[in-house]
């Protein structure tokens, strides 16, 4: 269960391919073992001997190395496109694409019939029917996005800096925050807290 939860979790914060491999994901579900036995031995030394003790007799100095090793690259990677693009917009960039490589559901915007409808294609829609929005499908459909299944920060570049979309910004191929008008106070309160 550890497995999964670590996998999922860094999914999000980390992304491919460094969450699915089988070393670092070892790594960071044992690393709390690792700090509860540190916090066990530091406990009953003196106070004096803590320090020194302390980082030759754990290996929470090491794992933190190793998480370096499998993350420098990443790190790199996102401090080049910080230095190219501007702070601000690199952290909307990389948590916009997250949020559609790595969305929080399947299907999205329950919505129930009020009236009976048909829509262009022929499909009836009768009324007390619950229709949603296939988020998952839309976010890796190869017409809205070429190369779908690669995680790709710049995705959302745009070279005219005054059209950048921001992180909320809805659109027909971008739904994780919905679709329509949506209140202004809640938008920038989800910006606020995301960011």
């Amino acid at each position: 269960m550890s497995t999964i939860i670590t996998r999922a979790a860094n999914r999000v914060f980390v992304g491919m391919p460094i969450y699915w491999d089988s070393g670092y994901v070892y790594m960071m579900v044992h690393f709390k073992e690792d700090v509860s036995k540190a916090v066990k031995l530091l406990t009953i030394l003196p106070g004096f001997m803590k320090r020194a003790t302390g980082r030759k007799t754990t290996v929470i100095d090491k794992r933190i190395q190793q998480c370096l090793d499998y993350l420098r690259a990443v790190i790199d990677d996102q401090m080049a496109t910080m230095t190219e693009f501007g702070k601000d917009w690199a952290d909307k960039a990389v948590l916009r694409e997250c949020e559609r490589h790595n969305g929080p559901t399947i299907v999205l915007m329950f919505r129930n019939i009020l009236q009976p409808v048909t829509l262009l294609d022929g499909t009836f829609l009768s009324k007390g029917m619950m229709a949603v929005t296939p988020m998952f499908a839309t976010h890796f459909d190869e017409v809205n996005y070429p190369n779908t299944t690669l995680f790709n920060s710049l995705r959302s570049y745009k070279s005219d800096k005054s059209v950048q979309p921001q992180l909320i910004t809805m659109s027909a191929d971008y739904i994780t925050f919905g679709h329509g008008k949506h209140d202004r106070t809640t938008s920038v309160s989800v910006l606020t807290d995301i960011t």
